[in-house]
């Protein structure tokens, strides 16, 4: 009997087996696991703190500027304080001497002070500087701007080829100019001195800024390469020989107030003869037909160029 029983409780399992493996049910369908989302990884979990890099010079917000190079040294003298250059340094093509350094008021510059300057072809004065000493620059230096009242020694005054003058009287007949190409009288000049200029026969180029109010007498006289003059309104007076012997003079332009023209201003400028303007506005003076005339109709032609 219990054989029986055991049988049967056998034939029962098999019976429920084959029933659970053979019964049909709904499909589940998985879904796709997308590519863009990523499982967290642990070090996403718990991120890891970095400290944050030290900048090192080149990458620092504040770099320490570079220090300007000591260009020039104070030398005490008998008149304030003469300036001259720093041994082994290089100045710059165009160099700018300060009024006041290190807190004194620079009167002079030294003799031979940037003589071994030779990259210097410019150099720009203060008006503090009441004069240079002998060989003070380099002779690769042609272009000079300063005071009209600063007197240049004869060995500067003969290599420059370019002078800008910004203000004071320049009246000085002892400079000869001799290589002297271009000059630019500023707005601060009141005024170009008796034969400052003479015999600079190499000058082809005149600025003359409104401010001057006086052209001396034989101020250019023999400037036998200038080409063109023209006098701003601020000119007054123009005197004796101004401009005589000027051979090259095809032009000249006279401003409104000028009220005197001294005997011989243009004398042997034959090329200027018929080529004069008069500004209008001018109550002393007319030009017709290039030449001049007083405002009573005499012609001046024989006064000014006899």
């Amino acid at each position: 009997m219990k054989r029986l029983f055991a049988m049967l409780l056998t034939l029962s399992s098999l019976i429920l087996l084959v029933s659970c493996t053979g019964r049909e049910g709904p499909e589940v369908q998985s879904t796709p696991v997308s590519a863009d989302i990523q499982t967290p990884t642990l070090e996403d979990q718990h991120p890891t703190v970095r400290e944050p890099e030290e900048k090192t010079d080149e990458t620092s917000d504040h770099q320490t500027p570079s220090p300007t190079p000591e260009y020039f040294e104070l030398v005490k003298n008998a008149d304030g304080y003469g300036i001259r250059q720093c041994a082994d340094v290089t100045l710059p093509e165009h160099l700018e001497i300060p009024g006041v350094y290190k807190g004194c008021q620079v009167t002079s510059i030294e003799s031979n002070g940037f003589s071994d300057a030779t990259n210097v072809v410019s150099v720009e004065l203060p008006d503090s500087i009441e004069s240079i000493g002998e060989s003070a620059f380099s002779p690769n230096m042609k272009k000079l701007i300063c005071s009209g009242d600063l007197r240049l020694p004869g060995d500067l005054a003969g290599q420059l080829t370019s002078l800008v003058l910004t203000s004071g009287e320049f009246v000085d007949p002892a400079v000869h100019l001799s290589n002297l190409e271009e000059l630019e009288i500023g707005s601060g000049v009141l005024e170009i001195g008796t034969m400052a200029f003479l015999s600079a026969t190499n000058l082809k180029t005149v600025t003359i800024r409104n401010g001057v109010t006086k052209i001396g007498h034989q101020a250019f006289d023999q400037c036998k390469s200038l080409t063109s003059v023209t006098l701003p309104d601020s000119v007054l007076t123009i005197g004796m020989r101004a401009f005589e012997g000027c051979t090259s003079l095809q032009s000249l332009h006279i401003g409104k107030n000028v009220s005197e023209i001294g005997q011989g201003a243009f004398a042997g400028c034959d090329s200027l003869v018929g080529n004069i303007t008069v500004a209008s506005g001018n109550r002393n003076f007319y030009a017709k037909d290039g030449s001049l005339y007083t405002a009573k109709g005499e012609d001046l032609t024989n006064l000014l160029f006899g």
